[in-house]
């Protein structure tokens, strides 16, 4: 989100949680998935780092890909 992301979502992410996202979005919202939320406030309070690297060695899967495609 540093990059300018207004929304983040997991890759499991379907249906309805997905849905709440991208309108969250499209009005004007920020929009973190439920879970990643939590772990994220589980983590400032324990104080363990929020932001570890992501692993530059992981390829997007061919899913991903296509939905990338439709975004950009």
């Amino acid at each position: 989100m540093h990059a300018g992301a207004s929304g983040y979502v997991t890759k499991g992410a379907v249906g309805d949680e997905l849905v709440r996202g991208i309108r969250a979005v499209l009005a004007g919202e920020t929009f973190v998935d439920a879970a990643l939320a939590q772990e994220a406030v589980k983590r400032l309070v324990t104080g363990m780092p929020v932001n570890a690297p992501a692993s530059p060695s992981t390829p997007l899967s061919a899913r991903e890909l296509d939905v990338l495609r439709w975004i950009v």
